[in-house]
């Protein structure tokens, strides 16, 4: 399971907080998330580094699929949204959603 796979792997609290961010910050409805490496490193706090490394970790694990510039599909999103009632996880993040 990937999300199971993925908190096993990630275990640096560093880490942890930009896996939250990334599904924090992806458009529900069409599974992209999209920030740039400075955007990321100003609302998380996390080094250049850090990202690209929890990047390019969940991109090897197929978590995350890199579709343009600064722009990655979320696979995520889809199996946290199978796991909860569709309209609760719509509501919880649509502030996201443009």
């Amino acid at each position: 399971m990937l999300v199971d796979e993925a908190f096993s792997k990630l275990d640096m609290t560093k880490s942890m907080e930009l896996l939250f961010y990334l599904i924090q910050n992806t458009d529900v409805r069409s599974k992209i998330f999209r920030r740039t490496y400075k955007e990321i490193q100003k609302d998380t706090g996390a080094s250049e580094r850090t990202i690209a490394r929890v990047i390019k970790y969940l991109e090897s694990k197929g978590i995350l699929e890199h579709v343009g510039t600064s722009e990655w599909r979320n696979n995520l999103v889809e199996e946290y949204s199978d796991r909860c009632d569709g309209e609760e996880f719509y509501v919880r993040n649509s502030r996201h959603v443009d």
